[in-house]
């Protein structure tokens, strides 16, 4: 008789990219030792949706509730939708029956990890970020296992219940190389090139400050920018302002120096990191193990009021390893191009420290912890 686990998961970047190699390693391991499988994923969300479609796995939907973190008019919504969560996990929890149920994040994934509880279905999660959110918080109360990619994390929990695995990292985005990253640019090997991005779903604040600085940055680099798409059209717009503005000096360097994006696919994020030569990042538990895995200096600007703050508490961690922190509140065009150049002189020192930071086996560890 097969295995059967059931993945539930929000329907971010940072809650959907982990599972992949996750999901790969179970099914290899369980490969390996002769063990059948049966896995399914639950949750919302197009980029969930498309992941269990890229797995060829079925996708139990169930309503997206998220938990605001200040007051607000979507706190009486999302307080509605629980009960309909709620009945719709036990449906299909009942239903696959699993034998075990990994849980990745997010408000409806904490009903859904209640609802597993209650019919008595053994229960492992997994903790991203230094500073654990409600969600883990609540179901560490209730699993046989939390995993985490951090230490610091685990005076949240019950420490017999903690293993430190590290986070499981795209392992695609570590085989693009540099050549054929800048090609894919347009870029050339003259100027380094510098990767800006603000997490799966950008970061207006990084957008302005990128925008103030970029005569100067692209007189002497070469830029990437993820903008998101949120922020995607607004600089798209001012950008091409500034080029017009400055048609008969700075306009062609822009044009020549500059590409942006509003969201980066797995094949482009791999092209895009290859080419780099420095990363300007928020401080996701996704990016900056990734960053960490490639060896790439980095400049972390956490985003202020994160969820319990564990942006600031991620960037702190990574900076242990060589990463350059700057706290947005001090951010200005004049501090951002400045560490940016101090990134790209001590590159060397700061890659060999920086692969440190990351665990390349992570997924494994965690299929393992599944398996067992």
């Amino acid at each position: 008789m097969a295995y059967r686990i059931l993945f539930i998961s929000g329907g971010t970047g940072g809650h959907v990219y982990p599972i992949v190699p996750i999901i790969k390693s179970v099914q290899n391991l369980a490969q390996q030792s002769g063990k059948p499988t049966e896995i399914e994923i639950m949750g919302e969300g197009s980029l969930l949706l498309q992941t269990a479609s890229d797995l060829s796995l079925p996708l139990r939907k169930v309503l997206n509730v998220k938990l605001p973190r200040y007051p607000s008019p979507l706190v009486l919504i999302n307080i509605f939708k629980l009960p309909v969560v709620f009945f719709q996990s036990l449906y299909h929890i009942w239903n696959f029956m699993p034998d075990l149920v990994f849980v990745k994040g997010s408000g409806s994934s904490l009903v859904a990890g209640l609802a597993a509880k209650l019919l008595f279905v053994p229960l492992i999660i997994h903790e991203s970020d230094a500073i654990p959110a409600i969600t883990n918080r609540i179901l560490g109360k209730f699993a046989v296992k939390i995993l985490t990619s951090f230490e610091e994390s685990k005076k949240y929990f019950r420490t017999d219940k903690v293993i430190i695995t590290g986070h499981p990292i795209r392992l695609e985005i570590l085989d693009a190389r540099k050549a054929d990253g800048l090609i894919a640019f347009g870029f050339n090997e003259q100027k380094p090139v510098v990767l800006i991005i603000g997490g799966s779903q950008g970061a207006s604040s990084l957008n302005k400050i990128l925008f103030d600085s970029l005569i100067q940055l692209v007189d002497e680099f070469q830029i990437i920018h993820q903008s998101g798409e949120a922020g995607y059209k607004t600089i798209g717009e001012s950008i091409e302002r500034l080029k017009k503005e400055g048609e008969q000096s700075y306009g062609k360097l822009i044009a020549e120096n500059y590409k942006l994006k509003p969201f980066l696919n797995v094949s482009e994020m791999a092209q895009s990191y290859a080419a780099s030569d420095v990363i300007v990042s928020r401080a996701g538990a996704g990016s900056i193990f990734e960053i960490a895995a490639l060896g790439k200096p980095v400049v972390i600007i956490p985003l202020p009021n994160s969820g319990s703050d564990h942006q600031i508490a991620n960037a702190q961690e990574i900076a242990k390893f060589g990463a350059i922190l700057i706290e947005q509140e001090n951010l200005t065009p004049h501090i951002l191009i400045q560490e940016i150049k101090e990134a790209y002189q001590k590159r060397e020192e700061i890659s060999v420290k920086i692969k440190e930071f990351t665990r390349l086996n992570a997924a494994d560890l965690i299929a393992k912890e599944m398996l067992s």
